[in-house]
Order: C-alpha cells, then sequence, then structure tokens
C-alpha cells in the first residue's frame, strides 16, 4: 500500500522538516517512521528478518565517515509532532511497566550528527 514507505518523518532540530535544503549542517537529525509496527519490524518480533534502521546506519557511517555519524536508538516521541504519535499499546506485552497496556511505545530512530 505504500503506507510504511510514506510514514518515514525527518526531524531537524526537533523540528519537521519539509525542505531538506534547509536542514543546517550542524543540526541534529532523526529520522523515524510514524507506524506502531515499525518498532516490531526493528526488532525481529514480527519474523519479517528487516532491520532498516541498523542497516541504514551501516550503509550511512560507511558513506559519510569522518564528516557524520548515525546510530539508531529508540526514542519517546511526543506527541504533536506527527499525527497518531506516540502509539499506545492495545494490550500487555510481559511484565516490563514500560510494556504495559496504556503505555506509549519507543521509536526507533536514526539519529545523525556531525563529527
Amino acid at each position: 500500500t505504500g503506507r510504511y514507505a510514506g510514514s518515514f518523518v525527518v526531524l531537524a532540530n526537533q523540528k519537521v522538516v519539509v525542505d531538506y535544503t534547509s536542514i543546517p549542517a550542524d543540526a541534529e537529525v532523526v529520522i523515524i517512521n510514524a507506524q506502531p509496527y515499525t518498532r516490531k519490524m526493528e526488532v525481529g518480533a514480527n519474523k519479517t528478518g528487516k532491520k532498516h534502521f541498523d542497516r541504514s546506519e551501516l550503509a550511512f557511517n560507511r558513506r559519510f565517515s569522518g564528516a557524520f555519524v548515525a546510530r539508531t536508538m529508540f526514542l519517546n516521541v511526543s506527541s504533536g509532532l506527527v499525527p497518531g504519535v506516540p502509539y499506545h499499546l492495545k494490550r500487555s506485552q510481559g511484565r516490563r511497566k514500560d510494556r504495559q497496556a496504556g503505555m506509549p511505545i519507543t521509536y526507533p530512530a536514526l539519529v545523525i550528527n556531525a563529527v
């Protein structure tokens, strides 16, 4: 459907970016996907074996070594930034306090900074 591909959001200095040419070179750039199942894909919980953020981190760091550094992180995303984010769990998933029904999920993100 293209829903996953169309759900990537780029943030620069904690603001949604529309014009990529306006991103300052020293800005912290964060790339997330607003779909709640992106977390399952990244950790392999849905058995797809896809780790888009980890693979992107490796490719980015190879290509831009010495100028920028990227790292994959799981972030809490505040409401109001992107519609539907953060997604709140419908049911509990284990015993951890952060995986109980009603808790917001953390989103995998590629965080990019200048060296």
